[in-house]
């Protein structure tokens, strides 16, 4: 008997991923995420779909347990893809990694769990309060648990980047960089700490954690969201070409984390010399940026309600259902009925027809096809 549980425990420790188990706050915030029904997950913000009562009653279950998780862990929730997306870019070093480093202790534990190897550092300015939501309603501190993390936070802020050997070959990591700035730094350096960063770093990849222009649900943050301010994310897009972006498997009712890993792009400057002027001291320049084709991020992306315009089977079976009001004429399923039993000489003749027609249709003026167009890009949406 006691040998059957054993094995039982060792199957159990096998089906458990490593990233898992070492992922406390994952576990934890799954757990509160099953006890809200779909219907109300899925259309939190909906008005007509959720009341104002189930709605109030499951934020603040969901304030209460977050702020509680943050403090005791991070802002955001790792998975075992953002695992597989680090170690590929390791070594890396984190600027404001928290006073729990919940992130770089996670990093560091699922690689021995998985019998792996991954190189982090972390600096962050406050020894005490790195990281944790620090105010409550009055001003008072809300009291937090001591830090139970082994693994070593080092004193410093973003100008280690440029003061420290070996920054230069490590990837700069940041997790929610400006979710809580410091209004009263000089003016002689960027009030977010993620722009500063940026400032001071030299290496050749950033990968960042946290909510994107446009992504975020918040109208009161909007555009930028509310992990990283908008000096930040327009220097990081500016200098950096984005490579690789996906959500995060576990986020709150409210928020829409992303990782994404940007990589430095190289300046092409063109300068414009005035015929008229040949001794000017200085031409007018240009500069872009060189993105190889094999580092050109997809941007195709479509909702589910208009996926089937990607498709040009898709779309020309509904073109061809769909009348204005994009209901199915009967007339028209019929006559799609009886040519499938016409003879295959006579479908080819009415092929060729329309062959001619599309000809004629080709001559018609750029105003008549740009209200075509227009037409067929009136779609409904379903809801």
């Amino acid at each position: 008997m006691a040998k059957t549980n054993q094995k039982r425990k060792i199957s159990q420790k096998k089906d458990n991923d490593p990233s898992d188990v070492a992922n406390p706050l994952l576990t934890r915030q799954n757990a509160f995420l099953r006890t809200v029904e779909p219907r109300i997950a899925n259309h939190f913000f909906c008005e007509s779909t959720v009341t104002a009562d189930e709605r109030a009653e499951v934020w603040e279950r969901q304030a209460d347990v977050g702020e509680a998780l943050v403090n005791q862990y991070a802002w955001a929730t790792p998975d075992d893809r953002c695992f597989r997306i680090l170690k590929e870019f390791s070594p890396l070093v984190e600027i404001g990694c928290g006073v729990n480093a919940y992130w770089c202790t996670w990093m560091t534990q699922t690689a021995q769990l998985k019998g792996t190897a991954l190189d982090i550092v972390g600096y962050d300015l406050s020894s005490r309060s790195g990281g944790k939501i620090k105010q409550i309603e009055g001003g008072k501190s809300r009291p937090t648990k001591k830090r139970n993390s082994k693994f070593q936070v080092n004193a410093g802020g973003p100008e280690v980047l440029s003061k420290k050997s070996g920054m230069l070959d490590r990837t700069l990591f940041l997790c929610y960089p400006d979710e809580d700035d410091d209004e009263s730094q000089s003016n002689n350096e960027p009030t977010s700490m993620g722009a500063s960063c940026l400032e001071h770093f030299g290496g050749d990849h950033v990968i960042y954690v946290g909510e994107l222009y446009p992504d975020t649900l918040s109208l009161d943050q909007a555009p930028w969201g509310r992990s990283a301010s908008p000096e930040f994310q327009v220097r990081l897009a500016t200098e950096f070409h984005c490579i690789l972006r996906v959500p995060l498997s576990s986020n709150w009712l409210h928020v829409r984390d992303s990782i994404s890993v940007w990589k430095r792009s190289k300046p092409c400057i063109i300068a414009f010399a005035d015929d008229e002027d040949d001794d000017q001291e200085e031409a007018d320049e240009v500069q872009y940026k060189y993105i190889p084709p094999e580092e050109t991020l997809i941007i195709e992306a479509a909702a589910p309600c208009v996926k089937h315009l990607l498709d040009p089977h898709k779309y020309a079976a509904l073109e061809k259902s769909a009348t204005s009001t994009g209901a199915v004429d009967e007339n028209d399923a019929e006559e799609s009925k009886d040519e499938e039993k016409l003879p295959k000489k006579k479908k080819k003749r009415e092929k060729s027809t329309k062959k001619k027609n599309l000809s004629i249709k080709g001559t018609d003026s750029p105003q008549k096809e740009e209200e075509e167009t227009a037409s067929d890009n009136n779609y409904v949406c379903p809801w």
